[in-house]
């Protein structure tokens, strides 16, 4: 037998091998290139946005979701009145911005009263430099019944209780029952000596037709704090 002859024949069964490995791997490239963008999303997966992008769930990372307004209350009972004071947008107070102010007064009797006095003012202040430490100058405006603002007494506490004879609104009755609420808008104004600081601000039960006027029962202030910020 030829020799040479032999060894052709022993190579071809490897030649078909080889050419059979080549076609399969080319057939897998083919395949894959082929594949379509038709894959299923795996479950549990992030769902893409329309724009491309990852939709999150919950706050977004890094950023804290916006507070509500702080509603700071108090309260006392004078001889059967409830008054209330509330700042329901904020008790910081910054010169030139006004900011809102509730005052409730109810009868909680079953009686009725006359004569009811009722003052709002601004104690003294650590935002004056001054030795008196009166708050300084600003304006009070009250929500009439219409829905318009009209000015109302700037009553600010000094060194005696003359502040108590500027009632917000003139003495009204108030029947078994019955309340009312006053809406206001506190602005102080703007001065190059103002630092920070803090106040009260305050709504008193008065007797309006006393000689002098006077505070009625032995808790008639209700009274939060504002903090002065220029």
């Amino acid at each position: 037998m030829d020799i040479h002859t032999s060894r052709e024949d022993i190579m071809k069964p490897v030649g078909r091998i080889l050419a059979t490995a080549v076609c399969a791997v080319a057939a897998m490239v083919t395949l894959g290139a082929c594949q379509n963008d038709d894959t299923p999303i795996p479950v549990g997966s992030p769902t893409p946005t329309a724009t491309g992008s990852v939709a999150a769930s919950g706050p977004e990372s890094g950023k804290v979701p916006p507070q509500a307004p702080a509603d700071v209350h108090a309260s006392t009972t004078a001889d059967g009145l409830y008054i209330e004071v509330s700042a329901p947008e904020s008790t910081t107070v910054h010169p030139g911005t006004p900011v809102r102010f509730d005052v409730v007064v109810q009868n909680s009797t079953s009686g009725d009263f006359t004569g009811v006095g009722v003052v709002v003012s601004l104690g003294h202040c650590g935002c004056n430099p001054g030795p008196m430490k009166t708050m300084p100058a600003g304006s009070m405006q009250l929500e009439a019944a219409d829905g318009s603002w009209q000015p109302a007494p700037y009553v600010t506490q000094g060194g005696g209780t003359d502040f108590l004879g500027r009632t917000l609104v003139p003495a009204f009755s108030l029947s078994a029952g019955q309340s009312v609420t006053y809406h206001l808008k506190l602005e102080v104004d703007p001065a190059p000596n103002l630092v920070a600081g803090s106040t009260r601000f305050e709504a008193t039960r008065t007797d309006p037709s006393a000689h002098a006027p006077t505070p009625v029962s032995s808790t008639p202030t209700a009274s939060i704090e504002l903090n002065i910020r220029p």
